[in-house]
């Protein structure tokens, strides 16, 4: 150990035993810094997103929120989508199109749209309440269309060129060859992905 090493030791116990909750890849930062601190976190520069998950590692998680929210608009999507999970009810809302909610206790495989079922009105719309709570599907949409024109129009370029770069994220040089991904190319992975939709969504023209 170096002179200025600090001797640091975290010491909390772990329950032996499966914990029936929802969480989020979002939990793992707050618990892995709540870890490694021993629960003492530091000052940080922003607020942290999730929750540690140390209460149901360690059995004192009485007032877990039980929720997660995650949302998807990469690679094309017909709209900006978002899903929350509280408990056993799923809702998923797409911008523009029907609204999902399943209950997963009963319908597992997710077969039963109860989305306006009078039964689940009240629950459905606490769920859709969070969900917007702080997400803005139209200004969202917005923005997904001019970032979508602005690197259509940078791609054009590029081919002109001789060169395109889809800005798909490579771990290996080959990866490219080895996976099909929506890029850009709309004579190569878009139009694919694209034409498997249903219904077909045509790519973003330029605006020039």
């Amino acid at each position: 150990m170096t002179p200025n090493a600090v001797d640091h030791t975290v010491s909390f116990s772990l329950a032996q035993s499966a914990v029936d909750a929802v969480v989020s890849l979002v939990d793992l930062f707050p618990t892995l810094l709540d870890m490694a601190t021993d629960g003492n976190r530091p000052d940080l520069a922003a607020p942290v997103d999730g929750n540690s998950l140390l209460p149901l590692m360690t059995g004192k998680a009485d007032d877990w929120p039980d929720i997660a929210v995650s949302e998807y608009s990469d690679m094309g999507v017909c709209a900006p989508c978002r899903m929350v999970r509280a408990g056993e009810l799923k809702y998923v809302y797409t911008h523009g199109h029907p609204s999902l909610l399943f209950d997963l206790h009963k319908d597992p495989l997710e077969l039963n749209n109860l989305s306006g079922h009078p039964v689940y009105r009240s629950e459905e719309a606490r769920l859709k309440a969070r969900l917007l709570l702080d997400w803005d599907p139209e200004r969202l949409h917005e923005r997904i269309l001019q970032s979508q024109a602005e690197r259509r129009l940078i791609y054009e370029a590029m081919g002109k060129a001789g060169e395109r770069n889809n800005w798909s994220y490579l771990v290996r040089p080959d990866d490219n060859r080895r996976f099909v991904r929506g890029g850009g190319d709309v004579e190569g992975t878009v139009a694919v992905k694209g034409r498997a939709r249903y219904p077909y969504v045509a790519p973003a023209e330029s605006r020039r």
